[in-house]
């Protein structure tokens, strides 16, 4: 399962099927953590500000339940990329 993870309610659905117990979860996102996001996004904190958004989160969010793979991806959002996965979650992203 892909998730685009370019905000919050991205966030709370990568939660929610990680501890339902997917096999496996890929995050992806380009952008690093801002100052902003600290407010947004109960994940990070300020030690986290300039690392990459996705990896942040895969390695918290894999505390969750840890039979489920998480894992994280920043390259660009290409056709392969996405038909890699049977399932790709995007809420309120553009492809």
């Amino acid at each position: 399962m892909l998730i685009l993870f370019h905000n919050e309610i991205n966030l709370d659905a990568a939660k929610n099927v990680i501890l339902a117990g997917v096999k496996s979860v890929v995050l992806h996102d380009k952008k690093s953590v801002e100052t902003w996001d600290l407010g947004a996004n109960f994940y990070f904190s300020e030690s986290d500000i300039g690392k990459n958004r996705a990896l942040v989160c895969a390695n918290k969010l894999q505390e969750l339940n840890t039979t489920v793979l998480v894992t994280a991806d920043t390259s660009e959002i290409t056709e392969a990329l996405i038909s890699d996965f049977q399932v790709v979650i995007s809420v309120l992203f553009q492809l």
